[in-house]
């Protein structure tokens, strides 16, 4: 409950730096995920069987959340284009950077091995990844605790989630190795994604790593996700953090 509430803070200050932006955001994410399955549900029947798509959605209305975000981005991303023409250069926040992403994105490229140079040792880097990495193996705890019941699976045993952070450790020395500067750690937004599309498939998963994988790669399109404001993605985490954070609250169904 922690991990998703110490991270909520993440969410309203992103999405308050841009209102006009953020707040039609969060309102259109909460309708589709929250209400529009509720009024397909609850729609005439005959309605809907005038088409089929209504008809499934009508049959399955579940399966409007499990794409809530997709949905989210034809009308979100054209709105922030429109206020980014609108604002202008008075606030930065409110605009999409359209300007220097595409041009400057490369179009494929693969990363080289110690690509800044040799690696060094420094005690005074030491101590604080130390404290970082103790911080990442709590917090990846709780995400994997998280991840495991909204994926209706068992609690995991002490030894997978020793396993989990093990990983994590492998993937932070990959990750020094192509000098990205990053650490690696569990994905808190992911495991609130997964609470709200109930798609926990190991085959889900393997399909998304492989578009992160892509994206590394072809800049172009690493450069179209770059281009959302920031006011857009505190919005949604705004619904993803608490589904984190009120985990323990939900019932099993």
């Amino acid at each position: 409950m922690l991990v998703g509430l110490g991270m909520f803070v993440y969410g309203f200050p992103q999405l308050g730096t841009c209102a006009v932006v953020g707040l039609p955001t969060l309102a259109t994410l909460f309708f589709i995920a929250q209400c529009l399955p509720y009024l397909v549900s609850r729609s005439r029947e005959e309605q809907c069987n005038r088409f089929s798509f209504l008809r499934y959605l009508r049959a399955n209305p579940n399966e409007i959340q499990r794409f809530a975000l997709l949905f989210l981005v034809p009308f979100v991303w054209p709105f922030a284009v429109i206020m980014s023409t609108a604002y202008g250069h008075t606030h930065s926040s409110c605009r999409v950077h359209l300007s220097g992403l595409f041009s400057g994105a490369h179009g494929f490229w693969i990363p080289n091995l110690f690509q800044w140079g040799s690696p060094t040792l420094d005690i005074r880097d030491v101590v604080p990844m130390v404290v970082a990495v103790l911080i990442s193996a709590i917090e990846s705890t709780g995400t994997f605790l998280v991840a495991s019941r909204y994926g209706l699976a068992t609690p995991p045993p002490p030894f997978v989630l020793r396993r989990g952070v093990i990983w994590q450790g492998i993937g932070t020395l990959l990750a020094g190795v192509f000098s990205t500067g990053i650490g690696f750690t569990a994905s808190v937004e992911n495991a609130g994604l997964l609470g709200l599309t109930r798609q926990g498939s190991k085959r889900a998963v393997q399909i998304a790593a492989a578009f992160m994988i892509g994206f590394s790669i072809l800049g172009k399109f690493a450069a179209f996700v770059a281009s959302l404001s920031l006011p857009i993605v505190g919005a949604v985490y705004c619904l993803l953090y608490p589904y984190v954070g009120m985990s323990l609250f939900q019932c099993e169904c």
